[in-house]
């Protein structure tokens, strides 16, 4: 469900879009003639927030968004959702045999299962077992018995998955194998990214000339936004305080300007302030490392990634606090992408592609040169 707001901009007004797990707030902006009108709806979906604003075109595009994001969740992406593609091969896939699967799902795992290769195997999308023992996501505020921890280890290895592509009576059949029992696929790493790629087939197939859409921690920023006169200016992206709870503007710690207009933009935020418990003086946060069974401990508490695509912007922003700063780069440089790396003491990593495009609010934080 969402709500839908409609104005004709007649005067430069900024728009806010609150956004949960790390990229903060989003700022557009219009104005009056043209497909300047803004149309902005906020809503629910894929257990996250959701805000949409879009310039030209008309609110129908708004309907198919939250149609898709509802889609994606129950037919495709949900461990937990009865009859959802990915429920489905947990739930009945025998060891060693290939579970048919949809094309572009098939293709998601695929790239799920590159990342873990790239990152030296900290990004596995088979962590479920690890994360139900942990239970961070459920509220849990108890650290786990080495034992436990150990145990559902045992279930956790992406290398225990592949995917391949077999060419039978029908045509292309896709299917996905997994060799050992008792494990799970888990997309949730990289879901919000593949919403906003999904998203932009349907924007960008429309009439809509600009738009910003988040989806939890991830946005895809496309096409023109609309200036207070005569020229398209760029979309605005705010960074969270990674360490104030509170999601105000003046808790930003930064604003990221994101330049949409050759080709779409996607930006996605993680950090160790989104779902975690303090015990003993220690915080315990819900992205795991599967070579250790405990929160990653890098230093690294904030990640943003900006590249071309949703799903590789959500898992490295996810690898980058799993490896830590060095190691991270050479997973970013492969995929051609960027990246702001908040680290404990408060210091800023930017790589060189974002140097001039961001803007540090909070004094308390300080850009490494």
């Amino acid at each position: 469900m969402y709500d839908m707001k409609r104005s004709e901009l007649k005067i430069f007004i900024i728009c806010t879009i609150l956004v949960m797990l790390g990229v903060a707030l989003a700022w557009t902006a219009g104005r009056k003639g043209g497909n300047t009108e803004s149309i902005r709806t906020e809503g629910t979906a894929m257990g996250t927030a959701i805000s949409v604003v879009t310039y030209g075109g008309s609110s129908s595009v708004h309907d198919e968004i939250y149609r898709k994001l509802d889609e994606l969740e129950k037919q495709y992406l949900s461990f937990r959702v009865k009859g959802s593609a990915i429920y489905d091969v947990n739930n009945n896939y025998v060891p060693g045999q290939a579970y048919e699967l949809d094309e572009k799902l098939a293709g998601y795992i695929e790239l799920a299962l590159r990342i873990g290769d790239d990152s030296n195997g900290t990004f596995d999308i088979t962590i479920r077992p690890l994360a139900d023992v942990w239970g961070i996501e459920d509220g849990s505020t108890e650290v786990p018995a080495d034992a436990d921890i150990a145990e559902a280890l045992k279930n956790v290895g992406y290398s225990h998955v592949t995917v391949s592509t077999e060419k039978g009576q029908n045509g292309n059949s896709y299917g996905v194998t997994i060799d050992r029992t008792g494990m799970m696929l888990d997309l949730g790493a990289l879901g919000k990214g593949i919403a906003c790629d999904e998203l932009y087939e349907i924007i960008s197939g429309s009439s809509v000339t600009g738009a910003c859409v988040s989806v939890g921690g991830s946005i895809l920023v496309y096409g023109k936004k609309p200036g207070n006169g005569s020229e398209d200016t760029e979309f605005k992206v705010g960074i969270k305080n990674p360490r104030v709870d509170d999601d105000d503007t003046e808790n930003m710690c930064g604003i990221l300007s994101i330049d949409s207009t050759e080709k779409p933009v996607y930006v996605s935020t993680s950090g160790d302030y989104e779902k975690y418990f303090i015990k003993d003086g220690r915080r315990y946060h819900h992205i795991l490392n599967p070579k250790t069974g405990y929160p990653a401990d890098t230093g690294i508490i904030s990640a943003t990634v900006v590249c071309d695509s949703g799903a590789v912007s959500d898992a490295l922003s996810t690898v980058c606090i799993l490896m830590g700063r060095e190691d991270a780069m050479k997973v970013l440089k492969k995929y051609n992408a960027e990246a702001i790396m908040i680290d404990e003491d408060k210091q800023v990593y930017i790589t060189d592609g974002l140097v001039d495009k961001f803007t540090i609010k909070d004094n308390n934080y300080k850009v490494v040169e």
